[in-house]
């Protein structure tokens, strides 16, 4: 599982693999990265984004890359 969110460039998708503390998501989720936003799978995105950068961080243990 990678850590590195910082890496990510805009469009790219991967699996997120939340932590017990989540809120929003009690299993992984795929997701697409853009501008510091990731926006879930199954949400409506003109709600605006499932998480902002640093909630991604606290809530997530890592991600898989989907490819």
């Amino acid at each position: 599982m990678r850590t590195d969110f910082q890496n990510l460039t805009d469009g790219d998708t991967v699996i997120l693999q939340p932590n017990d503390a989540n809120p929003i998501h009690k299993k992984p989720v795929k997701a697409t990265f853009l501008s510091g936003y990731f926006y879930c799978e199954g949400t409506d995105p003109t709600l605006g984004p499932d998480y902002y950068f640093g909630d991604v961080l606290a809530y997530n243990d890592g991600f898989e890359p989907v490819t």
